[in-house]
């Protein structure tokens, strides 16, 4: 989800620099236990939006970033359950009243080589790359990468021929008359 939406929305921190984020929601506030209220720094009561406005803030939150296609924003069910879900990647910092009152844990750790190279393969689609690309290469020297700093690397990288080609410019650019 987008930080700056998230910031301007529930005006939580989103601070990435953070130890530790939590984002909650829910439509049920009375069922929330007190323990978990208490360790809460701030608390915001939004009045639910009619099910066009939840698929138009879901369109807002959700756009530039990769969704399925076929996702029917006007359709979705206005009674489902909702699901609290937790992710931080400092778990041994998290507050133990609140590791006891979520009732499953998972870990995911990092990619291995070919998971790697897979999140290339994913990241890098529809984008201008050699055609002999070697992923799997490139999947060993990203060792200890999440999948999202794999991303940014991308992203990164996708930067460097255009560093490349202002940096020839300036080499061949003549200078003003007035600069003699």
């Amino acid at each position: 989800m987008k930080t700056e939406f998230m910031a301007l929305w529930d005006r939580f921190s989103t601070d990435p620099n953070a130890r530790v984020m939590v984002l909650a929601a829910t439509n049920r506030p009375s069922e929330l236990d007190e323990a978990i209220m208490r360790r809460l720094p701030q608390a915001f009561e939004i009045g639910m939006p009619e099910r066009k406005e939840r698929a138009e803030i879901l369109k807002v939150t959700l756009k530039g970033e990769r969704v399925e296609p076929d996702i029917d924003y006007d359709h979705l069910a206005p009674n489902a359950r909702v699901m609290v879900l937790a992710a931080t990647n400092r778990p041994s910092e998290l507050d133990e009243a609140i590791m006891r009152r979520l009732p499953q844990a998972f870990e995911i750790g990092m990619p291995e080589r070919k998971e790697r190279a897979e999140i290339l393969k994913v990241t890098l689609k529809g984008e201008r790359v050699e055609p002999d690309i070697d992923y799997d290469h490139l999947a060993r020297l990203c060792e200890g990468y999440t999948g999202s700093y794999i991303f940014e690397l991308c992203k990164k990288a996708a930067y460097f021929p255009i560093r490349e080609i202002l940096e020839e410019e300036r080499k061949w650019r003549p200078y003003p008359l007035s600069f003699i």
